[in-house]
């Protein structure tokens, strides 16, 4: 390899990176933090009264009784004044991971009034190896997730099992069991395929419709 073809490859990737890095602090100043997509149902909470998790009182949704992810964007700031009710509510956005503690960064909430509805995490990601991809525990199905490593657990994960390393997008449900740097270990109860937009579906073909009439 020449020097000057050298020279070109090196300065290639930089331009490269460069861009990547451009793009990711653009979302960021847009309001789009890095991290993965997803929602988390919980009940409404303090995170400074309940967890003494921040020095300023702060919208939170408890998981579980040592389990919260804080809520950021203009959803905690509408949810802020009723952040004591207990009320159990689903917000969308974006979920990232600091210190071990999740946030998600919406615009909208909902209340869940399902009686069986259970506080829980959801991520979107692409089906990976948690030892192959993450270098963590023994072969298994795993999440990536934007900038997260999901790692999970449970019957509905195994049987995801032989097909973890197909980079297929999946959308899993389930309990938020620990943090541990940019790595979230979920319970899963419930895997599912995303759900394909209305705009993307295919529509009848004339021919066939007029046969079907």
């Amino acid at each position: 390899m020449s020097l000057r073809w050298l020279t070109l490859v090196v300065v290639s990737l930089a331009v490269t990176v460069s861009v990547h890095a451009a793009e990711k602090e653009e979302k960021q100043a847009q309001g789009e933090p890095a991290g993965a997509r997803g929602n988390v149902v919980g009940k409404l909470s303090c995170a400074k009264c309940d967890f003494k998790a921040t020095e300023k009182c702060s919208t939170a949704l408890k998981l579980a009784e040592k389990q919260f992810v804080l809520v950021s964007g203009k959803a905690g700031e509408s949810l802020f004044a009723s952040r004591c009710s207990g009320k159990l509510v689903r917000v969308s956005g974006v979920v990232t991971l600091k210190n071990d503690v999740a946030t998600i960064t919406g615009k909208k909430s909902t209340e869940v009034k399902r009686k069986n509805a259970t506080p829980g995490l959801t991520l979107a990601g692409k089906l990976v190896c948690s030892k192959c991809d993450f270098k963590i525990g023994e072969c298994a199905a795993a999440l990536k997730a934007g900038d997260l490593q999901v790692v999970l657990d449970g019957d509905a994960a195994k049987e995801l099992f032989k097909a973890r390393c197909s980079g297929a997008p999946k959308v899993a449900t389930g309990t938020l069991t620990k943090i541990d740097d940019n790595t979230v270990y979920l319970k899963v109860s419930k895997i599912a395929d995303p759900k394909t937009r209305a705009s993307d579906k295919k529509k009848p073909d004339a021919t066939n419709a007029k046969k079907a009439t």
